[in-house]
């Protein structure tokens, strides 16, 4: 059986360090991806690119955080499955991701066969 998975993913992230990693551990996996770095660029890239199934939301971020470009894309595209990340663990934060439309959640340091049983949790 093929694990390989194959959707449209943006990676919304601020920090360099991190996006790099993501792009590290995601690009063997037949994903084709977008990148964006702040809530305001990724709103655009979703309206841009209709054939985009995925994002990995960074909550933390200057201007138009996670959290509220969530939001936003949620009200363009509401069955876009957006997988939370964080580096800060709190309870609090996960309820107010999951209440702004996430459909999952993911700490950091991201575990790489985390992540992509997340992603594939989606066609499921």
């Amino acid at each position: 059986m093929n694990n390989k998975i194959d959707p449209h993913v943006l990676i919304v992230e601020d920090e360099p360090t991190s996006l790099h990693f993501l792009s590290i551990i995601l690009k063997n996996e037949n994903l084709r991806l977008f990148y964006a770095t702040n809530g305001a660029e990724a709103i655009e890239t979703i309206m841009e690119n209709e054939d985009i199934e995925i994002v990995l939301m960074d909550l933390k971020m200057p201007g138009i955080d996670g959290f509220e470009a969530t939001r936003k894309i949620k009200e363009i595209r509401p069955n876009l499955f957006v997988i939370a990340q964080t580096a800060f663990a709190f309870d609090s934060d996960k309820e107010k991701a999951f209440a702004a439309g996430c459909d999952e959640y993911i700490t950091k340091p991201i575990k790489k066969d985390l992540l992509l049983k997340k992603i594939r949790s989606y066609r499921n």
